[in-house]
């Protein structure tokens, strides 16, 4: 959003919002808990996760490979500053995966001010494996005793469900189809570690800077929640009918209405 909008305006659309996430929201968990099983560790590392019985996995030496080359360079850079060592088989505390609306930090410019505000999107989700939500990551980062250990895991946890929904054999392909397209996003506080966020087929977006400002200084609180981008919703197709009208007009040009 780069245009101004109202206080009025942002209470319309953030009660839109919430209409669509108490919709859409039940939606999605159906649909991730369908395919839960896909995205354990052990489906995607086989005999690289620590167990009691062999279950050999096609593909695991490959997602093995990148999920090292992937700690290496994650673990070891900013914020993180942990070692790159990936030892097999590991032992994961956390195998099933849960999605939480996104929360993240913006920093809010507005002339010679800036502040930080913790902004929650409505309509997307970071999906985690449990335990390891966001705010669980940031605390675990921020800890004054922190334990290189948990937080080499909460990194591996990460970057494991990275490979999962990413690689040759990811699900990425199939959240799209279900009109709940999953990608990574980065944000400044975690470095270059990938975050999987699944985003509604009704987008949310922040207002300027300005109206975020306007918005945290009548609440009282540094924070904010994203709003529904109209625009967005006169852009929604369905891919499907369209390629299947697409094939009809193919085979025979003169069956459909132009």
């Amino acid at each position: 959003m780069d245009e101004h909008v109202s206080l009025a305006r942002l209470i319309v659309l953030r009660r839109l919002a919430h209409v669509l996430a108490n919709n859409l929201g039940p939606r999605l968990k159906r649909h991730v808990t369908t395919l839960a099983p896909l995205l354990r560790p052990r489906a995607i590392l086989g005999e690289y996760i620590q167990s009691s019985h062999r279950e050999p996995v096609r593909g695991a030496d490959k997602a093995f490979r990148e999920l090292r080359a992937l700690c290496s360079t994650v673990s070891s850079a900013e914020p993180f500053f942990l070692s790159p060592e990936v030892e097999a088989p590991l032992e994961v505390s956390s195998t099933n995966v849960e999605i939480h609306p996104l929360e993240y930090v913006h920093v809010v410019r507005s002339g010679k001010e800036a502040k930080k505000v913790f902004v929650t999107a409505p309509l997307k989700w970071a999906m985690t494996y449990s335990g390891y939500s966001i705010p669980r990551l940031r605390e675990l980062l921020l800890a004054r005793d922190r334990s290189p250990a948990e937080l080499k895991e909460a990194v591996l946890q990460y970057l494991i469900l990275f490979v999962a929904t990413t690689g040759e054999r990811g699900l990425a392909p199939l959240f799209e189809s279900l009109r709940f397209p999953i990608v990574p996003h980065y944000f400044p506080e975690f470095g270059k570690l990938p975050i999987m966020v699944i985003t509604a087929p009704a987008a949310t977006a922040l207002p300027p800077d300005d109206d975020v400002l306007e918005g945290t200084e009548i609440s009282g609180a540094d924070e904010f929640e994203e709003v529904v981008d109209l625009s967005s919703l006169t852009g929604l197709s369905d891919p499907l009918r369209e390629r299947v009208v697409s094939l009809v007009r193919e085979a025979n040009p003169d069956l459909l209405p132009a």
